[in-house]
């Protein structure tokens, strides 16, 4: 009878509690019942039959009571911080005015039992019972629909799909602010690690993109965070695509204005590796479809190879010498890329390939750009794919070995018969 629940303070906030560990009083009610019913399997019950009875009914009722209580404190502390948040509440008012008066029941409920803690009082009441199991059948009512709410901002963003319940709702609750997606944005896309806003905090205006290694790259004008968030977020993808296509388009024209190793220091390193590998399938099959015998182009190709050796050396002597952390990370990985090539060309000259259509060089993974699509293609066998342009950042590539090439192949077939 005189066992108290303890009672602790939520958050430091005034007036408002929760139940702390019930461990004890778990106890105390599983010992109680044992005995109860102990009691009730006697033969000598009889004279005290109708006390011991109001007692077992007593003990059901507290513990169906404090599991339906814990229930709801459970729910409530959960949405209790998503609902705290106007933001969510302007966005989910039915569910808001719900959990509302839900929050006006445990507050009033907890203040009584801060007052008189007594565990047999607070939770022997039908009444009590009754309004918690009520407020537990809400309380999972209002999670079903606050799933269903993020489920469509999922289908509106699907990136979405990379962040957790918490994740999305702390992005959701503080929709207003543009900065708040920032900390999120590395598991939603493949490596932007924020977006430049500009000097100011309160501007909506995204510039550019960088990445994990501190790469930025342009984002293009008049790009704003306005609306909700997977509006702009959208816009952002867009803007992503649509920025590197170009990139790649300029770094493409300028491949050929430029001296290479100017050219790597003045362009992203996704540009870089890509057009180095669309000029390498260019310079190959240049030579595969000339005019000449066979004996002739597998010349040509011995030729290019005595370039591409060159390269790989003023690439090497590059590494050597004075350049910045980013500069570094693009000329190891082109090296790694341009070895890769250099021994594919090899292969072909000591199999005397002499043309475009030998399986040597079909099941090479080939990128071009496509005047007439204005597109990069990537193929790779029967095969044809649009590069699509997610940006990767100055990441380190590794070593390019025979499996690599079988992956590649297993996965651009299944892309062809769209599995």
């Amino acid at each position: 009878k005189n066992l108290e629940f303890t009672v602790n303070p939520y958050k430091e906030t005034k007036d408002l509690f929760i139940l702390g560990q019930v461990d004890d009083v778990m106890a105390v009610l599983e010992e109680t019942q044992v005995l109860v019913g102990t009691i009730l399997g006697s033969r000598f019950v009889g004279p005290m039959q109708k006390r011991v009875d109001e007692w077992d009914r007593k003990l059901r009722l507290f513990s169906d009571t404090l599991d339906e209580w814990l229930g709801v404190q459970r729910g409530w502390m959960y949405l209790e911080s998503i609902f705290k948040a106007q933001d969510i509440q302007r966005q989910l008012p039915n569910e808001y005015k719900q959990f509302d008066q839900i929050n006006k029941l445990w507050t009033d409920l907890m203040r009584k039992t801060n007052n008189d803690p007594t565990a047999i009082k607070c939770a022997s009441n039908p009444k009590l019972h009754e309004s918690l199991a009520k407020a537990n059948a809400s309380l999972d009512k209002i999670q079903k629909n606050l799933e269903d709410y993020l489920e469509t901002k999922r289908a509106a963003f699907p990136r979405f799909f990379f962040l957790s319940n918490d994740e999305l709702l702390e992005i959701l609750a503080e929709a207003r602010n543009p900065q708040a997606v920032q900390p999120h944005l590395i598991k939603c896309f493949d490596n932007i690690k924020k977006l430049d806003f500009g000097d100011s905090p309160a501007s909506i205006d995204i510039a550019a993109m960088f990445s994990q290694e501190g790469e930025r790259v342009g984002l293009g004008k008049h790009l704003k965070a306005r609306g909700t968030v997977e509006q702009w977020l959208t816009l952002v993808e867009d803007h992503m695509f649509k920025s590197l296509r170009e990139l790649t388009k300029q770094g493409s024209q300028d491949y050929e204005e430029q001296e290479r190793i100017s050219w790597t220091k003045t362009h992203p390193t996704q540009i870089v590796l890509t057009v180095a590998c669309i000029y390498w399938a260019k310079e190959v099959e240049s030579r595969l479809v000339a005019d000449g015998t066979s004996e002739d182009k597998v010349a040509a190709l011995a030729e290019y190879m005595t370039v591409a050796k060159h390269q790989l050396e003023e690439l090497a002597r590059e590494v050597g010498g004075q350049l910045t952390k980013l500069e570094r990370k693009t000329c190891v990985a082109l090296i790694t890329g341009d070895v890769h090539n250099r021994d594919i060309t090899d292969q072909m000259i000591k199999e005397e390939v002499d043309t475009t259509n030998s399986f040597t060089w079909q099941m090479q993974l080939r990128f071009y750009w496509d005047t007439d699509e204005d597109d990069c293609l990537v193929k790779q066998v029967n095969s044809c794919t649009r590069y699509g342009y997610e940006y990767q950042g100055a990441c380190s590539r590794l070593v390019i070995t025979p499996l690599t090439d079988r992956c590649w192949m297993t996965i651009t077939g299944a892309l062809h018969v769209q599995l």
